[in-house]
């Protein structure tokens, strides 16, 4: 999610060099796409900590977790262990720019 503001504006206009603000939206979905929860963070923010955060504020049980290569170490999986034991967890690593698709 971008964030434009004056100041891409002013850059645009004026020629200037202007740093780019970036936040980044987290979002918990069940297998049917009902958002259950959200979480909106800057982007210094590492990924597992806002898994926790998703995971604590789900009620009901989890039967799987997908996510991409971002969220893959023992932060996420202690949570998820603790939050739902014997949850399926598909870690997707999302292709390279140039990489051929398998057939």
């Amino acid at each position: 999610m971008k964030i434009c503001g004056q100041g891409e504006w002013h850059s645009k206009k004026h020629g200037e060099k202007y740093r780019r603000k970036w936040k980044k939206l987290h979002i918990g979905v069940d297998e049917t796409g009902w958002i259950h929860t959200t979480a909106l963070t800057d982007v210094h923010t590492q990924a597992p900590t806002v898994v926790v955060e998703l995971l604590e504020s789900v009620d009901g049980p989890l039967d799987r977790f997908v996510a991409d290569g971002m969220v893959d170490n023992a932060t996420v999986y202690g949570a998820l262990a603790d939050h739902q034991d014997g949850a399926a967890i598909d870690i997707v690593v999302p292709l390279g720019r140039n990489a051929m698709p398998s057939k």
